[in-house]
C-alpha cells in the first residue's frame, strides 16, 4: 500500500553541525541559530509584509509565524533577537514571542535539499525549559500550492537543549594510541612449570594531535577479562593467576614536574612520556 504524503513545508532549527540544536547559554557567541526552511512539493512565496498573527487569513502574500514561547526566553532574550534572511522581512512580536517572516518579493523553492535559510542572531537562553526536547511550531499562510484560502498550516518541529561544547572536550580515544607488542601469550599446563609472561602496553599518539594534561589523580586503568574453566570466551587468565600478577613502569615513563603527558623527544620511535608530578605511582 502506497503512503501518501501532504505537500508541506518542513522547518529546522539549529546550529551549525549540531541540526536541530538550541545551546543553552547566556553568551549568544555560543549560538549561530539557522531557521531551515523546506518542501516536498515546489512551490512559491508571494511578496508582503509582516503582519500581526490575527490579521494574516486576510494579508496579502505569504506570511510564516515562528513560535519560540516554549523556550521560556525572558523578554529581554527575545527582544535581542536579531533575524535575516535574504529578500525576507521579518517583525517579533513580543506578547507572544513570535517572529513573522514575509518575503519582499516573489521567491521560488524547490524540494530539498533546497532551502531557505533564516539567521537568527544574538540568541541567549538563561533558563531554559525543564522539559526536553521542545517541540517548537511554524504556521505559514498564503504559500502556494500548500495552503487552503486563508487557513494557516501549522507545522512542528523539535529542538534540543545542551550545553555548549567545549572546544577543549576531546575524545582520549583519538587522542590517544594503546597497543600491545606481543601478538600472544603462552599457556601453562597442569604437571610442568608454569610459564610466565610478559606484556608490553605502550601509549602513543592518537588520530588527532594534541597535547593532554593530567592532574595529580590521573589514572589509567588495565583491566583482564577472567574465567574460571575453558573455553573462557576471550578470557586472558584465571582469576586465581590474576593475583599473581605484577606491574611495572617502561623505559619510557618518568615522572616529571608539573605533570602532563607529552611526546618523549628522546624516544627511538613515536613515544609518549607519561606522568602526573610528584604524585604519580606505579605498582611494582
Amino acid at each position: 500500500m502506497a503512503i501518501r504524503t501532504f505537500a508541506q513545508l518542513t522547518f529546522q532549527l539549529g546550529n551549525p553541525g549540531a541540526p536541530n540544536t538550541v545551546y543553552t547559554s547566556t553568551h549568544p557567541a555560543d549560538n549561530n541559530l539557522t531557521l531551515q526552511i523546506s518542501t516536498n512539493t515546489p512551490t512559491s512565496f508571494a511578496a508582503g509584509a509582516p503582519v500581526p498573527l490575527s490579521s494574516a487569513p486576510t494579508a496579502k502574500g505569504s506570511l510564516i509565524y515562528l513560535n519560540l514561547s516554549p523556550l521560556d526566553l525572558s523578554a529581554a532574550e527575545f527582544a535581542a533577537l536579531a533575524v535575516s534572511a535574504t529578500d525576507w522581512a521579518a517583525r517579533s512580536f513580543p506578547d507572544t514571542q513570535t517572529i513573522c517572516l514575509a518575503p519582499t518579493q516573489t521567491i521560488p523553492l524547490d524540494i530539498a535539499p533546497a532551502a531557505i535559510s533564516v539567521a537568527i542572531g544574538n540568541f541567549a537562553i538563561a533558563n531554559p525549559p525543564s522539559s526536553n526536547p521542545v517541540s517548537l511550531t511554524a504556521t505559514y499562510f498564503h504559500v502556494d500550492g500548500l495552503t487552503y484560502g486563508g487557513l494557516g498550516v501549522p507545522g512542528a518541529f523539535g529542538v534540543l537543549l545542551q550545553p555548549p561544547p567545549d572546544k577543549d572536550d576531546l575524545d582520549l580515544h583519538d587522542v590517544l594510541g594503546f597497543a600491545v607488542a606481543e601478538t600472544g601469550v603462552v599457556c601453562s599446563i597442569d604437571g610442568y612449570a608454569p610459564v610466565q609472561n610478559t606484556l608490553n602496553l605502550s601509549f602513543g599518539p592518537g588520530n588527532v594531535t594534541r597535547a593532554v594534561t593530567a592532574g595529580p589523580n590521573t589514572a589509567f586503568e588495565v583491566s583482564f577479562v577472567y574465567a574460571d574453566d575453558a573455553p573462557g570466551f576471550g578470557a586472558l587468565t584465571t582469576p586465581q593467576h590474576g593475583t599473581v600478577f605484577t606491574f611495572g613502569r617502561g623505559g619510557l615513563m618518568k615522572a616529571k614536574k608539573g605533570g602532563g603527558l607529552s611526546p618523549e623527544p628522546n624516544a627511538a620511535a613515536d613515544a609518549w612520556s607519561i606522568s602526573a608530578g610528584k604524585n604519580l605511582q606505579s605498582p611494582s
